[in-house]
């Protein structure tokens, strides 16, 4: 690490090599900030992961076989009065290749700005144009194909988090890898009717048009499908030191093949190919409950109680989403009661 006096640069540099199952592997990854003042500051990443770098076994590498390069510049203007109170934001540009290959596997133009508003709302909006990209991991080691350029645009409001009620509202797009729109909408309520009881409930809907889907093989379907993510979280102070939490998440996706392709030989745009099977539609219903009830002992030691119960259903063709949600709901198959002190040892 260096940073000068004033402050103004800072700057790391990591070194990685790591060794599994006789294989080595190297990485290093550079980050330089500099900010001449509190208005703007300028921040340059460099990183590189050969091919056989694996730190899975420490914590998480996103990929490997990786390097490439990211600015962002960031703007903070400040307003004492009128109904924008302040306003803030980045501008980045990033890129990346395989370091097998050249080929360039990401990068983008992206801008992204909050307003905070007069009433302590807030309005996030961001922009990106994503050039056209090889991707090499969907395919599983059966090849890279050539991606489209694409468009993504996302909007949230969020209102007085301070409020008895407060609510956040999400709106956006993404272009798929074929050029196909992408729609995502989310509503989210937080509740405090009493100081110790807080709740939060969010809906999750998106339309997928042209949603690329590994089928094994150099195989790929493209899909249109739709998903909802319905949650819901409850947090009740009973007293000092006792919690009980409810939380209950759904994920429930339909999805109807509209064209299968498949990753040609010496890459480039997916080819039109037969189909493996008469029907590729699938089905995703994945469920989680938890009710935890948590009792501090003393610092760092705390008593659970935990009530688990959960379920995936497996591909049910032709079903409604009520139906799938009540199936997943009635036949867990995650249905336990776990009891666990975790205790500090010393002083």
């Amino acid at each position: 690490h260096y940073a000068n006096k004033g402050g103004q640069w800072s700057s790391d540099i990591q070194l990685l090599r790591s060794k599994v199952d006789g294989i080595y592997g190297n990485g290093a990854m550079l980050n330089l900030d500099y900010s001449p003042g509190s208005r703007i500051q300028h921040h340059v990443r460099l990183d590189y992961f050969d091919e056989d770098v694996d730190i899975n076994d420490l914590g998480f590498l996103q990929r490997n076989d990786v390097r490439g390069m990211q600015y962002i510049v960031r703007y903070a203007m400040p307003n004492s009065g009128g109904f924008v109170r302040r306003s803030r934001g980045a501008l980045s540009i990033e890129r990346r290749k395989n370091v097998s290959a050249g080929q360039v596997v990401d990068g983008g133009f992206y801008w992204r700005n909050k307003l905070e508003l007069a009433g302590r709302n807030t309005l996030t909006t961001g922009l990106a144009w994503l050039p056209e990209r090889h991707e090499d991991i969907d395919s599983r080691g059966n090849g890279t194909y050539k991606t489209e350029d694409r468009l993504w645009w996302q909007t949230v409001l969020s209102t007085n988090s301070s409020k008895m009620f407060s609510w956040t509202f999400l709106a956006g797009g993404l272009q798929e890898d074929l050029g196909d729109w992408s729609q995502t909408y989310q509503i989210g309520m937080t509740a405090r009717p009493i100081q110790a009881l807080v709740i939060n409930a969010d809906i999750y809907y998106k339309r997928r048009d042209g949603w690329v889907v590994h089928q094994g093989g150099p195989n790929f379907g493209a899909y249109n499908g739709i998903e909802w993510q319905p949650s819901i979280e409850l947090d009740w102070f009973i007293a000092p030191r006792h919690q009980l939490r409810f939380s209950l998440q759904w994920v429930g996706v339909q999805a109807h093949e509209n064209g299968f392709y498949a990753v040609p030989i010496a890459g480039g745009d997916l080819i039109s190919a037969t189909r493996t099977r008469a029907d590729h539609d699938f089905t995703v219903s994945i469920l989680t409950t938890q009710l935890r009830y948590r009792w501090e002992i003393a610092p760092l030691t705390d008593l659970y109680v935990v009530y688990n119960r959960g379920n995936r259903l497996p591909f049910r063709s032709s079903e409604s989403f009520s139906s799938l949600f009540q199936d997943t709901l009635d036949d867990p198959i995650v249905d336990s009661f776990i009891v666990k002190l975790r205790y500090r040892f010393g002083n």
